[in-house]
């Protein structure tokens, strides 16, 4: 540090703290019918304060699956591969629970009660502009 006048010069290093609104603003205007989430990152609060603001925020277009899943009704799912794959594990749990010997079954039959499982679920998926925030 220098010291000028007696005092030492102070180095300020910016927070970052804001982002412009242009690429929301444009993604509101494509999709105004798309509602808004926010995920926080694990990064996104230290847990020392009820809020805190974030200097990583992005923006961008995500399918949401709105109910709860079969597998796992404490996590939000956003991701149709995963979901899929998960849907498999379960349902194969699931008829095992039910007495039915999944590796004795054929794949296409076991495929086609994947796909009917897996319908059920595609009237609550939902397109949204999401916001992810963290630091």
């Amino acid at each position: 540090m220098c010291e000028e006048d007696g005092m030492e010069k102070k180095k300020f290093f910016p927070l970052n703290l804001t982002k412009s609104t242009k690429e929301l603003q444009q993604l509101i205007a494509e999709h105004p019918d798309y509602p808004i989430v926010v995920l926080a990152g694990e990064d996104g609060n230290c847990g020392d304060y009820n809020w805190m603001y974030c200097s990583d925020i992005r923006f961008g277009i995500e399918d949401l699956l709105t109910v709860e899943t079969p597998y796992n009704d404490e996590i939000v799912c956003a991701d149709r591969d995963e979901f899929e794959e998960n849907m498999e594990e379960w349902l194969a749990d699931e008829l095992d629970d039910q007495g039915v010997d999944v590796q004795a079954m054929p794949e296409e039959e076991f495929q086609a009660r994947l796909h009917e499982e897996m319908e059920k679920y595609e009237p609550y998926w939902q397109k949204v502009i999401a916001i992810w925030a963290t630091n």
